[in-house]
């Protein structure tokens, strides 16, 4: 039987399309102590790095109800993470920062609030409003 170089576990031939592990109660509460563990120690976690050095696909670790929580506390604190150095100033890494942060939901979202209302007509005296007809009549003639 082979060993894994990563853990020192055996590893056991499968069936083609079975996973080699299955994920009882104790193995998932292990992944979860295991997840909790990693968001502790790491300033801006990623649920991908995290399922890469444990060996497991990234979507996986949504199908289990118990990580959860420790998948939306992930998320948030790699979201504060990246907007604390968003707003460290440097320009490189602000950048990189909003990339990440896009890839979280972020949008750039510009709002323009306009209140009151523009008098054209009432800003030109007749002769300027008849003067600007004949002008806009000219234009449009020569474009016809």
């Amino acid at each position: 039987m082979a060993v894994s170089k990563h853990n020192k576990k055996p590893i056991t031939k499968r069936k083609p399309g079975h996973p080699v592990t299955r994920w009882t109660p104790t193995a998932r509460a292990e992944l979860l102590e295991a997840l909790r563990d990693y968001i502790d120690r790491t300033n801006i976690p990623i649920l991908a790095e995290f399922a890469y050095k444990n060996h497991i696909d990234r979507t996986q670790l949504y199908q289990y109800e118990e990580l959860t929580h420790a998948i939306k506390e992930c998320v948030t604190k790699k979201e504060a993470g990246l907007e604390k150095l968003m707003l460290s100033g440097m320009p490189h890494i602000a950048s990189g920062c909003i990339f990440s942060l896009k890839q979280l939901g972020w949008k750039d979202v510009q709002s323009i609030e306009h209140s009151g209302s523009i008098d054209f007509y009432h800003a030109l005296t007749a002769e300027e409003r008849k003067a600007r007809i004949e002008e806009l009549g000219k234009k449009l003639a020569t474009h016809n």
